[in-house]
């Protein structure tokens, strides 16, 4: 695009060119008489820069076809370029519009799934605390269980003890009985 220089510059040269041509009148500065006076910014060689340098200014008769029609054609041009650049801003905006939202929502994604994980492995921290305790308890009882075999197995072998202990007195009584019964028989026959 045209910068204020360049349109500064074609300025000068659109209004140098008309003065050149006798299209342009200068407008003295230093007097208050009609435009076209005998003073030094009459002179057909008066330049831009020397009209600078005046306060009242230059009236412009007629202005060059070719200067309006490039000057149509800029705006033109800067119009077009400027719908272009606002589409493309629009365009772009839609897109980071777009990407922000497809930014928070995978950041809700990745929250969801911390959140799934913590939970997962407390839930696995739980579970292998449970573990633990269920193997403990397995443990005691297992050893529970072999106190008490033990202590059954000692339980049938005094049994099975005082089963013995039981017959051999029953045996005993018996003999004794019948010894007993023989002394008694003997001692009635004396």
């Amino acid at each position: 695009g045209l910068s204020m220089a360049d349109i500064e510059k074609k300025s000068d040269q659109a209004i140098q060119e008309a003065i050149d041509r006798g299209s342009l009148e200068p407008i003295d500065c230093f007097s208050s008489q009609s435009p076209i006076s005998n003073g030094p910014s009459s002179s057909p060689t008066t330049t831009v820069d020397g009209l600078r340098d005046c306060d009242q200014g230059v009236e412009i008769n007629k202005y060059s076809d070719d200067a309006v029609k490039e000057s149509q054609q800029n705006v033109a041009l800067l119009r077009g370029i400027l719908d272009s650049k606002t589409n493309a801003a629009t365009l772009a905006a839609g897109e980071l519009q777009d990407a922000t939202e497809e930014f928070y929502a995978a950041k809700e994604e990745a929250e969801a799934a911390d959140r799934a994980n913590n939970n997962a492995q407390e839930a696995a921290n739980q579970a292998a605390l449970t573990a633990r305790m269920n193997r403990e308890h397995a443990d005691t009882s297992r050893r529970r269980i072999d106190t008490v075999e033990k202590m059954v197995q000692q339980c049938r072998d005094s049994a099975a003890s005082s089963e013995g202990f039981s017959i051999t007195a029953l045996t005993e009584k018996k003999i004794s009985e019948q010894r007993a019964k023989e002394a008694e028989s003997r001692a009635q026959r004396a």
